[in-house]
């Protein structure tokens, strides 16, 4: 899991899947 802009906190989750 990537640490990025807390604004793309969503995408974040996504790139978890």
């Amino acid at each position: 899991m990537t640490k990025k802009i807390g604004a793309n906190s969503s995408f974040q989750m996504s790139c978890e899947i």
